[in-house]
């Protein structure tokens, strides 16, 4: 359970922007490689961008289809 909080906090401090030194030091790792294991845990930076931006594409492509689908009623109804 404690070793769970500490990867928890390793994972926050390094995504944050921590220095991996720091943090390898809070930690009590000998090695910048035992840190760098708790790294690749956390999420990449620009992985909240990449999620907007599929965002907003389906968002765009939902209104599109709306768009279209107005289109044709009117299309039908004249």
């Amino acid at each position: 359970m404690v070793h769970d909080l500490r990867r928890t906090f390793a994972v926050h401090a390094l995504a944050s922007g921590i220095p991996l030194a720091r943090v390898q030091r809070w930690l009590g790792h000998r090695t910048p490689a035992m840190t760098l294991r708790y790294a690749q845990h956390a999420p990449e930076p620009h992985a909240d961008d990449d999620a907007a931006r599929v965002e907003a594409s389906m968002v765009g492509a939902a209104d599109h289809e709306a768009q279209a689908v107005r289109d044709l009623l009117r299309v039908v109804e004249a």
